[in-house]
């Protein structure tokens, strides 16, 4: 399943170091909650947590069955044979061997009914055998509706992505606020990713916290 090339380090490396200082000395060290900061730490883990439920109780199980029953279908090897020309050895041809398949449909869109030959007539053989088992995925794939899911898998991907870029965006108007903001994508995202831990010792020095 596609997903935005999100890393932890290419969102949150936009909170500057410039504006926290800036914003140091004219800010009282009791500044009160912002409100619009909890809404928007909290659409984020509304939107987390239901990417979660539907990931862990309904999307990865599907995937998991729909491999199962892949893995069920059995390989096909064929009947007709054709000789190997380094030592004349006579040898079908599998649906496992995805280079053989592939081969096998250009050498039989390019000769069509125009040739008897034994490899021909295998990678015919071969052909019939892997759009057989390539239908068979495929009607596995509806029953458990695995497009659809990952549908809406990327949806949640989506979300997530717009409600971290709301708190990453977010106008934090005092250090107390910027301190809760870098503390809770940094509690999210990992010690490292989110700002050098002088701004954070700053931070909650101002706080009284230090």
């Amino acid at each position: 399943m596609e997903q935005p090339n999100l890393t932890r380090r290419t969102l949150l490396a936009s909170i500057p170091v410039a504006t926290a200082v800036a914003a140091l000395p004219a800010v009282a060290a009791t500044a009160s909650a912002d409100s619009g900061l909890a809404q928007a730490f909290a659409a984020y883990q509304r939107i987390k947590a239901e990417a979660d439920h539907f990931h862990k109780a309904i999307c990865d199980p599907a995937e998991a069955l729909w491999e199962k029953r892949c893995a069920a279908i059995p390989h096909v090897t064929t009947t007709r044979q054709f000789k190997l020309a380094g030592n004349g050895e006579m040898t079908p041809l599998c649906t496992a061997e995805e280079a053989s398949v592939e081969i096998a449909r250009h050498i039989v869109s390019i000769c069509r009914n125009t040739s008897n030959d034994d490899y021909v007539e295998c990678c015919r053989e071969l052909v019939a055998a892997a759009d057989e088992r390539d239908a068979q995925i495929a009607k596995a794939r509806e029953e458990l509706n695995i497009d659809e899911l990952g549908r809406r898998s990327d949806s949640y991907v989506d979300g997530k992505y717009a409600a971290l870029r709301d708190i990453e965006d977010y106008p934090v108007t005092s250090p107390s606020d910027l301190l809760r903001k870098i503390e809770m994508l940094r509690e999210n995202f990992g010690e490292d990713e989110v700002c050098d831990d002088w701004m954070l010792t700053d931070l909650r020095r101002i706080e009284g916290r230090a």
